[in-house]
């Protein structure tokens, strides 16, 4: 999905004091804020930063897949959904773009995310970017020192991935100033 807009009002932007700050990204700031957000499959819980929290128009920090995805457009989310039961089964790297709708006004968001085998270093959220970026170091013990309960554990243990909130907003539904999609 590609969009073009035009310029809004920056006066009409409810949402710029959600994006402004962006000082762990400072080469990306003028052009988008970027936030961490993690999914521990073990319970299938995303936990994700306050600026997505506010721009996907939840309550708490912490959602599942599903009140997730019901913040985007309804085209978009069964596409999102696949792609997140792919990565649930199989380590892979995965990218999508969709439109938060919240509240009487859209913005586009980009999601950047991997699935990641047990670990044996769990990828700190400040090292996240170089994780996205490489291979994850997996974890190599002896045979003899594997329970049968871990054999039974899915291979894919964690989702980890991005937000990268353009700074701008789409125009209201029905006021749509795409020229390309």
């Amino acid at each position: 999905m590609f969009k073009i807009l035009t310029a809004l009002d920056p006066k009409a932007d409810l949402t710029t004091g959600l994006v402004a700050d962006n000082d762990d990204y400072p080469a990306i700031a003028p052009y988008a804020a970027v936030e961490e957000w993690t999914s521990d499959l073990a319970n299938g819980v995303l936990k994700l930063g306050p600026r997505a929290v506010a721009l996907h128009g939840l309550s708490l920090p912490e959602c599942g897949l599903l009140s997730l995805t019901r913040c985007y457009e309804a085209e978009d989310r069964g596409h999102i959904l696949s792609i997140f039961e792919q990565a649930a089964t199989t380590p892979s790297s995965f990218c999508f773009s969709a439109t938060i709708v919240n509240s009487g006004f859209r913005y586009p968001v980009f999601c950047l995310g991997r699935s990641l085998e047990r670990l044996t270093d769990p990828c700190p959220p400040s090292s996240l970017m170089q994780a996205l970026a490489g291979e994850p170091h997996r974890v190599s013990l002896p045979l003899s020192s594997v329970s049968p309960l871990d054999m039974l554990r899915p291979p894919v243990e964690v989702i980890r991935g991005i937000f990268v909130f353009p700074h701008f907003t789409a125009p209201p539904a029905g006021d749509d100033q795409r020229v390309m999609d």
